[in-house]
């Protein structure tokens, strides 16, 4: 609570000069609402911008791994190779790379609007990738079910965490909604 401090010690100087110069404190009060909310819309902006981006990213990540398990839906299967020299199987490859790349460009800068929780989340799924993919798969198959299970435990957080947000940015959508701010 020590970050309200500056913030009334403000309003406290904003409400005497009001006061003392004859302005209506009720105009005052409802100005600072306003931007107080307005504020808050700003700032979920910028987070709904950099979750909707990972989420896109991890959900192309996820609907590429879940085709290319398609190919292993037969006994046996994980152990042919012929599928992995298709063109639709390489294109489902170079979709999850892309993805995982942009997953992990998007983290640096993401460190400043998500929640660290989600955070948490990527930086595990990133963390476990890295295992699997090193030394944790004994097959194609083996990698894309393990990898599959991470991201969509990154991807459930992260949807949590939006859901989250964007519940308190509920407040400046409605005064948007109402015309009271820009």
């Amino acid at each position: 609570m020590y970050f309200l401090k500056p913030l009334w010690t403000g309003t406290l100087q904003v409400l005497e000069w009001a006061n003392t110069h004859g302005f209506p404190i009720p105009l005052l009060i409802l100005l600072i609402v306003v931007y107080v909310f307005e504020r808050s819309r700003i700032h979920w902006d910028s987070r709904q911008t950099y979750y909707l981006d990972i989420l896109k990213q991890l959900g192309t990540w996820k609907n590429s791994l879940s085709d290319r398990l398609g190919y292993y839906q037969e006994p046996g299967s994980e152990y042919r190779t012929e599928h992995l020299k298709t063109e639709h199987y390489k294109s489902l490859m170079e979709k999850s790379g892309n993805a995982f790349q942009n997953v992990r460009e998007s983290l640096h800068i993401s460190r400043l609007f998500l929640a660290t929780s989600s955070l948490d989340a990527l930086d595990r799924l990133i963390s476990e990738h890295w295992v699997i993919a090193e030394h944790g798969a004994i097959s194609d198959e083996d990698y894309v079910s393990s990898t599959y299970v991470e991201v969509e435990k990154a991807y459930e957080q992260l949807l949590k965490d939006a859901r989250a947000d964007l519940k308190k940015g509920r407040y400046a959508q409605l005064f948007k909604s109402l015309n009271l701010t820009k």
